[in-house]
């Protein structure tokens, strides 16, 4: 009976073994190692989630946040943008000073962005890759394609949000551009295998 069962079953085991492997081969591991995207994003233990270096998004005040990142080793300066740019009635511009962590992409600013009751986000231009986010997180919770054929993606436990250019040949090495904010917005589920991902970006 037990051999009966398991010539039953093993075939379809190893079929579904074969299928996950195949899966996770079409996303390139890094030759070099990759940081741990959950930790680095960790808030500390008296800031809730969303929370980046102490600014929470959606209780921490304009001025709060600016006072903490005047103040910060991995910032050299910061200085304001023009209202109404990317839509906010506040937006800082973060030049990095070489001391922040390798996650972060130095020759690329950094952003804030809130109203009057507080700050709405933090953007931050990394040397993540999109295959890094996938092997780590798992597939996005929500996602979309931007008419100039950029890919958002939402990880809502987080929560986060990446915006990644599409690429057919460098699909999973594109670095990604990450969102720290306190709402979601709405979006569509995001329901691609890792395949099916790629072969959007090589249709357009």
């Amino acid at each position: 009976m037990l051999r009966l069962m398991l010539r039953r079953v093993l075939p379809a085991a190893l079929m579904l073994a074969a299928l996950l492997i195949a899966a996770v081969r079409l996303i390139p591991v890094r030759g070099d190692t990759a940081p741990d995207i959950r930790a680095i994003l960790a808030p500390p233990d008296a800031c809730a989630a969303p929370c980046w270096q102490g600014i929470q998004p959606g209780e921490t005040s304009i001025d709060e946040a600016v006072a903490l990142l005047a103040a910060h080793p991995w910032v050299a300066a910061i200085a304001p943008l023009p209202p109404g740019v990317a839509g906010t009635a506040h937006q800082y511009r973060l030049v990095w000073s070489g001391a922040q962590p390798a996650y972060i992409d130095g020759g690329r600013p950094g952003h804030i962005y809130g109203s009057d009751q507080g700050i709405e986000g933090v953007i931050l231009w990394t040397t993540l890759r999109f295959g890094d986010l996938w092997m780590q997180l798992g597939p996005p919770d929500h996602g979309d394609i931007t008419l100039n054929d950029w890919q958002l993606v939402e990880y809502s436990a987080l929560p986060i949000s990446g915006l990644i250019e599409l690429h057919c040949a460098r699909f999973w090495e594109q670095r990604v551009r990450l969102e720290i904010r306190a709402h979601e917005p709405n979006r569509a589920a995001y329901d691609y295998s890792p395949r099916a991902a790629r072969d959007l970006a090589c249709a357009r």
